[in-house]
Parts: structure tokens; C-alpha cells; sequence
């Protein structure tokens, strides 16, 4: 299973970050995560609150053991 997450950074200051996690995930296979934070990094870019302070400055998915797959369509990211 993997994690998607994205690290977002003001625009102005990039020592100033954020993590940002996905909530839909985990997900079975290393290109589904891919997929997902992909995806993130669309959202994050088309919402004006955010595109025009902050940076995406990298995406990453990391491998998690023993945890099941969970689904939501409410809440797609978590700060």
C-alpha cells in the first residue's frame, strides 16, 4: 500500500512549507499513488486560494504495511 503526499510551500518563502496528506488513499500499487498525487497537484494549482500563494515543490508516495484501503469522496485532502 502507498500514501500519496504533497509538500506545499508559500510561494514567497520556500522554508515555509506544509505536508499535505491524502485522505482517499492508501492505495495497492505505486502508480495509482502516482495517479493520485498527480491529481492533488491539479487541485491544489486550480484552486485561487492557493495558486497564486503557494508552490507545489514535491510529491511523494511512501510505502505503509497493515493498513486497509479506505474510500471517501467528502474529503479528499487533509493540512
Amino acid at each position: 500500500m502507498f500514501e500519496a503526499m504533497l509538500l506545499l510551500c508559500v510561494a514567497m518563502d520556500s522554508s515555509d512549507c506544509k505536508v499535505i496528506k491524502d485522505t482517499r488513499g492508501p492505495y495497492e500499487t505505486i502508480g495509482q499513488c502516482n495517479d493520485r498525487a498527480a491529481e492533488m497537484t491539479a487541485k491544489i494549482l486550480s484552486a485561487p486560494e492557493f495558486f497564486s500563494r503557494y508552490t507545489v515543490n514535491g510529491a511523494r508516495c511512501d510505502k505503509v504495511e497493515g493498513v486497509k484501503t479506505k474510500t471517501s469522496i467528502l474529503s479528499d485532502l487533509e493540512v
